[in-house]
């Protein structure tokens, strides 16, 4: 099961900073997952909510403020917020981008940057997109189809992953709490990866349940305890 990093390494630094990602890579992250929003100037940052009062110190909506006023605010602990770019810089192909598209009409200035590194000489593989906006992951996928796809959503729908066709999707992610031996068996069959996603740090029962039934990916506030617990269950398993 691989380990993401979620917001970078949240648990431990503020999220979806350089040095949250940082932090992740160091403690063993599989893959660090980041959260951007495209303002209407074009920039594209780093942020998971619609405001930036709970992960700034400044107040108001992530969309009406300017890049420039937006780059002045402490992210925590003296933290910039980073761009898009200075993320893929800093990672510098060790370990795939998981990059969650927040806001409408995003998919296509995120693919543009995406396409630039791949000029540069990043391969596919080192860039994930992710979204629970399915249309902006539909038109990503039409606009840079080799490009993994990842359809996040909160609920378990009727028929599984079965929405993930006309989606074109290659993973479903899913909260951690509504995974179930049935969804995973599901998007198996149907030639996908499962990836679980977290509301809050996981606990270990938890991440034994998840590896047990065959989740492929977790995205983890902590990843080296995450590690941890799958590094003992293995162990205990063989026992």
């Amino acid at each position: 099961m691989k380990i993401i990093g979620h917001r970078g390494a949240s648990g431990h630094e503020p999220e979806n900073t350089l040095r949250s990602i940082a932090t992740a890579i160091a403690h063993g992250a599989d893959m660090v997952e980041i959260d951007v929003f495209v303002l209407p100037t074009g920039e594209v940052i780093l942020m998971h909510d619609d405001r930036v009062d709970r992960t700034t110190n400044g107040q108001g909506l992530t969309l009406e403020i300017s890049f420039e006023e937006l780059r002045k605010l402490d992210a925590g602990k003296g933290e910039q917020i980073p761009t898009l770019d200075e993320v893929i810089e800093l990672i510098d192909g060790r370990i795939p981008l998981v990059i969650e598209i927040k806001n409408p009409g995003s998919a296509r200035p995120v693919m543009d940057r995406v396409s630039y590194y791949l000029k540069k000489g990043w391969t596919t593989d080192r860039f994930i997109i992710s979204s629970f906006n399915h249309p902006e992951l539909r038109a990503f996928k039409t606009l840079l189809p080799e490009v993994t796809t990842v359809a996040l959503l909160y609920s378990i729908p009727l028929d599984y992953a079965a929405f993930c066709v006309p989606l074109q999707a290659d993973i479903v992610a899913p909260a951690v709490d509504i995974v179930t031996p049935e969804f995973v068996e599901d998007a198996h069959a149907r030639g996908l990866l499962l990836y679980a996603w977290v509301w809050q740090p996981v606990f270990e029962e938890e991440v034994r349940r998840l590896y047990d039934m065959g989740v492929d990916g977790l995205y983890a506030d902590f990843v080296s305890d995450a590690h941890e617990v799958i590094r003992v269950h293995k162990k205990a398993s063989r026992r």
